[in-house]
């Protein structure tokens, strides 16, 4: 360094103070980075039972395809918001997050034969992530819509 400040003229500084980085820095940075290892495990929506016009808006299914597994969605109202149960096939121990646009992960729930149950997902762009022990992304599901809930 004394050879780079002789080189420009400069000065040497003095110790540079620690500067912690902000919390929301870090967040968004461990985001970007699961996001960025878990890209090669995208599994695309191959069916919607509304596009379809097989059911309607108070119960539908949505399957997404992994070169892997397959997850298949049962998407129903509830009070608290919509509620998403999934099924991995084949079946395994895993760990199903919810990921809203925008923001980290809004729901977590494990399940140790393939089935979980995401409760009070609210309207918006999300997508579901199933990991395996030790946070192993086995599949991310590609980003869908959850629509306003139905009137009661």
């Amino acid at each position: 360094m004394a050879e780079i400040a002789r080189e420009t003229g400069g000065s040497i500084p003095g110790p540079i103070p620690e500067d912690p980085v902000p919390e929301s820095v870090r967040a968004g940075a461990r985001a970007a980075f699961r996001q960025f290892a878990a890209a090669a495990e995208l599994a695309p929506l191959v069916y919607d039972s509304l596009g379809s016009g097989v059911t309607s808006p108070e119960r539908f299914w949505l399957v997404f395809q992994h070169r892997t597994a397959q997850l298949q969605l049962r998407i129903t109202p509830s009070r608290g918001g919509w509620e998403l149960h999934g099924r991995l096939d084949p079946p395994d121990s895993l760990q199903a997050e919810l990921e809203i646009d925008g923001s980290d992960v809004a729901l977590v729930e494990s399940a140790s034969r393939g089935e979980f149950t995401l409760r009070g997902a609210p309207p918006g762009v999300i997508r579901v992530i199933v990991t395996s022990d030790p946070r192993t992304v086995l599949l991310q599901t590609d980003w869908f819509v959850l629509g306003a809930l139905p009137a009661a």
